[in-house]
């Protein structure tokens, strides 16, 4: 009888060895995101949509019945941190899938240390062809079109909301010194661009501005930091332009602008002052809102008289 209990206990141990739950291993998926710096507002959305699809993945009964685990680290908006941050989630945290970052500026250099691993890289917001151009077989966007096409969408956009006899003739293009909106600009204005790395050249002509009978009048790009451009050589073209096409005898001109319309930037600006201070008025004035604001005012610049007509538009990185 002895015997017989100690065989049986043995037993009931040995099935209790084979069949207690085994903890499964996480699904470990990292990413490097900007979370703090100049990237920052955008980073931190794409940090919360991440961890958002964890959670519901999580909820649901995790990844093929493992749970998941997110691991992202904050890049600071710059170009070497995020490389270095790829590697470490790569070799020393051993992710099993990567998220991409955002922006084409921080995209372009992390793409190449997924592609050197042979780490599938989606994509969110990483839209310029110097990115897709390179031959990289793992990576893919998420985003229906390539920022040097944006162009285009503008183009259909006001073909189905503005009047013909309304549609702009002119235009001026104001940009930031930027991986993205360079590529945006290429597009709009029909430039060639060279593909980092490689021999590639690819011919935007004639440009998106051009195919829709609009004519750039005005070019101007400023540093990345946009906040020099306010008072700087793009605002003193821009009168240029207004007093070339506004031609003579109208109405008085001063530095190309008529009197009533510097009068009325000097008013903004003064209330701005008052309000944010000197400095914070030259950034609202180096963005693109701030531009848009003195296209307003000098008519030719923009897409036509009719104040009442609204704009249309869209973004994207």
């Amino acid at each position: 009888m002895m015997t017989v209990c100690r065989n049986l206990l043995l037993g009931l141990a040995g099935g209790a060895l084979v069949t207690a739950p085994v903890q499964a291993e996480p699904v470990k998926i990292g990413a490097s995101l900007p979370i703090t710096g100049g990237l920052a507002i955008n980073g931190q959305k794409h940090k919360d949509g991440y961890e958002l699809c964890v959670d519901l993945i999580n909820q649901a009964g995790g990844l093929l019945g493992d749970p998941v685990e997110l691991v992202i680290s904050d890049n600071q908006s710059s170009n070497e941190t995020a490389q270095a941050q790829f590697e470490r989630l790569i070799n020393e945290d051993q992710v099993d899938v990567l998220l991409g970052t955002f922006s084409s500026r921080l995209t372009f250099p992390t793409t190449s240390i997924a592609e050197q691993n042979q780490m599938v890289y989606p994509i969110p917001s990483g839209v310029a062809l110097q990115i897709y151009e390179r031959g990289y077989k793992y990576i893919f966007n998420f985003q229906p079109n390539a920022a040097e096409y944006v162009g285009k969408s503008y183009q259909g956009l006001m073909q189905d909301l503005v009047k013909p006899d309304q549609l702009p003739k002119k235009a001026a293009v104001v940009y930031a010194d930027d991986f993205y909106a360079n590529a945006v600009v290429a597009g709009l204005t029909g430039k060639t661009e060279t593909i980092a790395g490689t021999d590639k050249e690819i011919d935007l002509s004639p440009g998106a501005l051009a195919s829709a009978g609009i004519e750039v009048v005005f070019e101007q790009q400023w540093p990345e930091d946009h906040a020099q451009v306010a008072r700087g050589p793009c605002r003193r073209h821009l009168r240029r332009q207004a007093g070339a096409a506004r031609g003579h005898g109208q109405r008085r001109q001063r530095g190309g602008v008529s009197r009533h319309a510097d009068e009325g930037i000097q008013g903004d600006q003064q209330r701005r002052d008052d309000h944010h201070g000197p400095q914070q008025h030259d950034l609202e004035m180096g963005r693109p809102e701030g531009i848009r604001r003195l296209q307003r005012r000098v008519p030719e610049l923009g897409a036509g008289r009719n104040e009442s007509r609204k704009d249309a538009g869209a973004g994207g990185r």
